[in-house]
């Protein structure tokens, strides 16, 4: 912003989206298909990766505990978002047969929640980090049609569940 130029985050040839920075400012965090993943284009899963800002050294979130939720080899990681109070992370999870919401702690390397919600394309945090609202679609196909519902929601924190939900 200083500078009023564009500054390439990361330099290579992966797909790298969705960033977020820390509270702190002094990392980002995103989605990637690195090498990690052993494809480099094309379909496959992203993961989640920080970036140090002042280092460029980039390492991928990988815990037992994100193993543990689904026992699946594609699992597509999407949408990260930072609490803007703690260091905790919420993102999509979208596998073969659903998707789920998830909060993850990066000190304690634990899972906080874990819902079922319709494919995530966006999360937002409350600036108190005590609610979380997403949009998600979930497509259903059939023999003659494609249908999808969209669904716009809260999540209270504390009481880990939805507390608004509206579907069109």
């Amino acid at each position: 912003i200083k500078t009023k130029k564009y500054v390439r985050f990361t330099d290579d040839n992966f797909e790298d989206d969705s960033p977020s920075f820390s509270p702190s400012r002094d990392k980002i965090l995103f989605t990637s298909k690195r090498p990690i993943t052993g494809y480099f284009s094309g379909p496959a899963p992203k993961n989640i990766f920080i970036l140090d800002s002042s280092t460029k050294d980039i390492k991928q979130i990988h815990s037992k505990a994100l193993d543990g939720i689904i026992n699946e080899s594609f699992i597509n990681y999407n949408n990260p978002v930072w609490c803007p109070v703690s260091n905790e992370i919420a993102f999509g999870m979208t596998y073969l047969f659903g998707s789920k919401l998830v909060i993850y702690d990066l000190d304690t390397e634990e899972i906080k929640l874990t819902l079922n919600v319709p494919s995530i394309y966006s999360i937002r945090w409350s600036s108190d980090g005590q609610f979380i609202g997403y949009q998600g679609i979930q497509t259903d196909h059939s023999v003659n049609e494609i249908s999808m519902t969209f669904e716009v929601g809260i999540i209270d924190i504390k009481n880990q569940n939805k507390i608004e939900v509206e579907k069109t």
